[in-house]
């Protein structure tokens, strides 16, 4: 799978969450091994409540976090990947 700052995704509206002490922990749809997002995975998880680009993502969390929106870019997207492998998450098409 390549993605790339265009590719917009969303949380799966048919993935199960819950916010805690520990961060948020997401089961897709198809069950299987639960997703926990801690620290900067939990705002994260809260900025795909609707679709947004890689990009756009990089650079709100860059601000939040006083970091290089590239950098940041590169650290989310294998967190992205895993993401849509769990079907936590959806690409738009």
């Amino acid at each position: 799978m390549s993605l790339d700052a265009n590719v917009r995704v969303r949380r799966s509206p048919s993935a199960l969450w819950r916010r805690g002490a520990f961060g948020v922990v997401v089961l897709g749809p198809r069950g299987g091994l639960p997703l926990t997002l801690a620290g900067t995975g939990e705002p994260l998880w809260a900025l795909l409540d609707e679709y947004r680009s890689l990009g756009d993502l990089a650079h709100l969390l860059s601000e939040a976090y006083g970091h290089d929106p590239c950098g940041v870019l590169v650290d989310l997207v294998p967190v992205i990947e895993l993401m849509l492998a769990r079907d936590v998450c959806e690409r738009e098409t």
